[in-house]
């Protein structure tokens, strides 16, 4: 009796929402019957937004832009004659090989490629300078200073060392070249010998690996000779970069002589557009026929070619400042005494 009246009461209270359920359902028939072709668009606007949506996630992936770097050869107005020195041998050769290509062969007719070199000496003694003039005769010379990449994350300077070969061989394949020259300048940076290092210095073990497989190793590089530059002793890099058939000709720059040095500064007068009195041709005359004891005959002799640049820079100046459009006596003996003094205020 209990569980009947139990029913009763549900029935009581369940008919009536039921019954409203039944007329919101009823409305709801009757709306979607008035509106079915606005509702079927809808819909299939739906159905097409979520499919172009799903589309662009797995179907078309947007293009990655990735920084590259651009390499080109470097640009240089210098050639050997207005270095106004003795120019190696080596170097001599080096260019012979690029202009005549066809002389350098061997009996099965493969190219011979210059052998990679490593330019050494005191600072200052014309270096690098030599390499410009190399670029200014023509060859394509890929030029890198190691020190700027001292700084680059981890990995990043030896991909830097493939993406600088890889830009000289493209080159020299693209513009129909015998080969293209790479010069690492600064190259004890990561050339010193791997004794030297300690082991918080794997990212220099890291790149010098690199640039020895590079040099000789599992790439052999068909169109691209190097040059490493460098201040220190050859004996001061590791062996395993120069050896031959790597950095094995050492070529020591020694400063020029000093018959090279009065072409030298008389070049780097004429470039600064001044004139000079006649008190200065005499001094330049007098050290072409002697080396008198004190003047600018005895200390040209000692200067390399980057103090020759100091020198004249110097003398510019100088005049400039003396509201001056010669380059009188007065002023060369002035900066001669600073010279002396190593460019330093006196005390």
């Amino acid at each position: 009796m209990k569980k009947i009246i139990t029913i009763f009461l549900l029935l009581t209270l369940c008919v009536p929402r039921v019954t409203k359920t039944i007329g919101a359902l009823s409305t709801l028939e009757n709306f979607i019957a008035s509106h079915k072709e606005t509702i079927s668009l809808g819909i299939s606007l739906t159905m097409l937004t979520l499919s172009g949506m799903v589309a662009y996630k797995t179907l078309w992936k947007p293009e990655v832009k990735i920084k590259t770097r651009v390499i080109k050869p470097l640009e240089s107005d210098r050639t050997f004659e207005s270095l106004n020195r003795t120019i190696p041998q080596e170097i001599k050769d080096l260019l012979d090989n690029f202009k005549n290509p066809l002389l350098y062969t061997d009996t099965t007719g493969n190219k011979l490629l210059p052998e990679n070199c490593l330019l050494y000496g005191e600072p200052g003694t014309g270096k690098t300078e030599l390499v410009r003039a190399l670029a200014g005769e023509g060859v394509p010379v890929f030029y890198k200073p190691f020190v700027e990449l001292s700084n680059e994350k981890v990995g990043r300077t030896e991909e830097y060392l493939r993406e600088l070969y890889k830009a000289a061989e493209n080159h020299a394949i693209k513009n129909k070249l015998p080969f293209c020259v790479v010069a690492l300048d600064e190259i004890d940076v990561y050339g010193l010998s791997r004794d030297h290092f300690s082991g918080s210095d794997g990212h220099h073990y890291d790149t010098l690996t690199q640039l020895l497989t590079l040099l000789d190793g599992a790439i052999k590089q068909r169109y691209v000779v190097t040059i490493g530059i460098t201040n220190r002793l050859p004996r001061q890099l590791d062996p395993a970069l120069i050896r031959s058939g790597r950095l094995g000709n050492h070529i020591k720059i020694k400063a020029a002589s000093s018959s090279d040095n009065v072409k030298i500064l008389e070049e780097r007068l004429k470039a600064k557009g001044l004139k000079r009195t006649q008190s200065a041709i005499d001094l330049l005359e007098q050290f072409k026929n002697e080396t008198p004891e004190r003047g600018l005959g005895k200390r040209i002799t000692s200067m390399t070619a980057a103090d020759i640049n100091s020198f004249c820079n110097r003398l510019h100046l100088r005049t400039i400042a003396s509201r001056s459009e010669t380059i009188s006596s007065s002023i060369m003996g002035e900066v001669l005494s600073q010279y002396d003094k190593g460019f330093k205020d006196p005390e």
